[in-house]
């Protein structure tokens, strides 16, 4: 009866408790991605459209420049053709003056002879004169040259056998002068004027040849100057320097027999002047 009376308990509590609530479990709600909206493309800014004026102003320039262009071109073309034309002219014209020059000037003097022979009357210019020989024999060609008093100045050519060389002599004052020959067979000298030397020019070096010779040289600045020499022969070897105003000897630069190499110093001023060399043989001379 007791339990009866427990059950009819339960059975009332759970009627008077009505419906039991049953929890429903929330889902998780899910926040959806944030979607990147796309940039848009960049929009290119077109260019400017060229005015017809402007297109006519651009067109009128570059004629203008092309035009201003092939002028300053034409002028400077006229300008060094007119150089050009000055230059060659003025060329032209030096060179007239030049052949006139040396055509006015008297001409060397030519003598020919066979053996022994004196000649006088020679008329030079004050400074130099320059002797060219030529001989034929088997003995010895001497020239002996003079005052007109008959006082010795030098024996610009000496040699025994076959000749043919080069010498200068000085001439202390304008006057006439004379020569001897001495030799045994045919022989022609000429002698020139120191006018002619000097209108023939000077040659620049280094120099070489083989005999007696006889030149002009520049000497290209002034002060102390080495003169390198050598020579290949049996007989004298010498060289010396003569000035250009009066002929005077200024320095030897080489003095020897036989075979020969050396260097000689010499204080000179810038100019030109007159070379003799006195060989049998291959020379060469350098101015350093």
């Amino acid at each position: 009866m007791k339990k009866l009376t427990i059950l009819i308990l339960f059975v009332l509590m759970l009627a008077g408790c009505g419906d039991v609530a049953t929890s429903t479990a929330i889902p998780p709600t899910q926040t959806p991605a944030a979607t990147a909206t796309p940039a848009p493309p960049p929009t290119a800014t077109p260019l400017p459209t060229a005015t017809p004026d402007i297109i006519a102003t651009v067109s009128a320039i570059s004629t203008a420049t092309a035009v201003a262009q092939a002028t300053a071109t034409s002028n400077a073309l006229a300008t060094a053709t007119a150089q050009t034309q000055a230059t060659a002219t003025a060329a032209a014209q030096a060179t007239i003056n030049y052949q006139a020059t040396i055509a006015a000037l008297p001409k060397p003097k030519t003598f020919t002879g066979n053996g022994n022979k004196v000649i006088t009357g020679i008329t030079l210019s004050k400074g130099i004169a320059r002797i060219t020989g030529n001989y034929k024999g088997s003995s010895n060609f001497i020239v002996k040259f003079m005052t007109s008093s008959g006082d010795l100045i030098a024996y610009p050519l000496n040699a025994i056998g076959n000749y043919s060389g080069v010498q200068y002599v000085a001439v202390e004052a304008t006057s006439d002068y004379a020569m001897e020959i001495q030799s045994s067979g045919a022989w022609t000298i000429e002698v020139a004027d120191i006018a002619n030397v000097k209108a023939e020019g000077y040659l620049t070096g280094p120099y070489k040849g083989s005999g007696d010779f006889a030149f002009i040289m520049e000497v290209p600045k002034s002060g102390l100057s080495i003169f390198k020499s050598s020579y290949n022969g049996k007989s004298n070897f010498i060289i010396t320097i003569m000035s250009a105003s009066d002929g005077s000897m200024m320095a030897l630069l080489a003095n020897a027999i036989g075979v020969y190499q050396g260097e000689k110093s010499q204080k000179i001023d810038k100019g030109y002047y007159f070379v003799n060399i006195k060989a049998q043989g291959d020379w060469t001379l350098e101015i350093s």
